[in-house]
């Protein structure tokens, strides 16, 4: 009995401490926002950060930070980062391209060493619509059939950017909840709810607990088609270039879809009837006339000369004779 006695009262004190653990912001950055410190996280797209406290000497600043194979510093380094002013550097995105975790501070003259590192991660957004508390945990995505009396919150989740960029319990990162309505305006507002400016404080920030915010209904936002976004809006760096939530999209009410505009049907044009072609009989072709050719009298052919001689003598010798005859 006493041994189990002893063994629950280590299991609740476990429990405890785990609690206390969990509850325990994470290393948080010092004195300012940009001041970076040992081990400390930072961001793609945050720039002038001060790497300064990253030095092994202060003699010899920080000329790259380098990520090695298996994060040992023994190894090959598989990434690097070049610095050229460690007080103020700006972490670009195409620099660090997939090799995103630990990366050393490094300077030719004394290398790195295992302890001066920093976390390189990329802010990520992401929301939910869920019920008011204390019934967080269920979600309702599936808004058109719940009563639009219900209570709802704006669940949050950025456990990198809600664990890592602060100042002690200050100087959070913040984001826009966003309503686009049926008309396509946007609004941070739904009844009397603000929804701008939400501090991430945690890994999970709902809006209407840990923003303090209240909450909301639907029947406070009328018919029609709605979008919910979150948008970075602190720092300036997240909301120019990290990438903005999810994008929730509902319809309350029955939307009456725009009627089809009724076709009037077009009368054709009647087809006009051909003429037809009146058909043509076989022709008789029109009898030629033969000119009748008039009698043409032959010439008299001249008596050929061999029998001409023969008569001319003779008639000679007839005339002789005749005369004679007389005489």
């Amino acid at each position: 009995m006493v041994l189990n006695r002893r063994c629950i009262l280590i299991l609740i004190g476990m429990m405890i401490l785990s609690g206390i653990l969990l509850s325990t912001p994470a290393a948080a950055r010092s004195p300012e926002i940009n001041d970076i410190q040992l081990g400390d996280t930072i961001f793609v797209y945050e720039s002038g950060l001060n790497l300064s406290k990253l030095r092994a000497h202060v003699d010899y600043p920080v000329t790259s930070l380098r990520q090695y194979r298996d994060d040992d510093p023994g190894n090959a380094f598989i990434n690097e980062i070049p610095i050229s002013d460690d007080t103020s550097v700006t972490i670009l995105e195409g620099l660090v391209g997939d090799y995103y975790g630990i990366y050393f501070a490094y300077n030719p003259t004394n290398g790195t060493s295992a302890n001066r590192n920093v976390r390189i991660l990329k802010p990520t957004l992401e929301i939910d619509v869920v019920l008011a508390h204390p019934y967080h945990y269920e979600s309702a995505p599936a808004l058109e059939r719940i009563p639009d009396t219900t209570r709802l919150a704006v669940k949050i989740i950025s456990p990198d950017v809600g664990n890592y960029y602060r100042v002690e319990t200050t100087n959070y990162a913040e984001v826009d909840i966003v309503i686009t309505g049926p008309a396509g305006a946007e609004t941070t507002m739904i009844g009397n709810t603000n929804l701008a400016a939400v501090k991430l404080t945690g890994t999970e920030t709902f809006t209407d607990t840990d923003a303090n915010r209240g909450t909301f209904t639907l029947g406070q936002m009328g018919t029609g088609r709605y979008e919910i976004q979150a948008r970075w809006k602190k720092p300036q760096a997240f909301a120019n270039y990290a990438e903005d939530s999810n994008i929730i999209s509902f319809t309350i009410g029955t939307v009456t879809p725009a009627p089809t505009p009724t076709q009037i049907p077009t009368t054709p044009e009647p087809t006009a009837t051909p003429i037809p072609t009146p058909t043509t009989g076989p022709v008789t072709p029109e009898p030629t006339l033969t000119p009748t050719a008039e009698p043409v009298t032959p010439e008299p052919t001249p008596a050929s000369s061999a029998i001409i001689i023969p008569l001319t003598a003779f008639a000679l010798i007839l005339f002789s004779y005749y005369r004679r005859e007389r005489v």
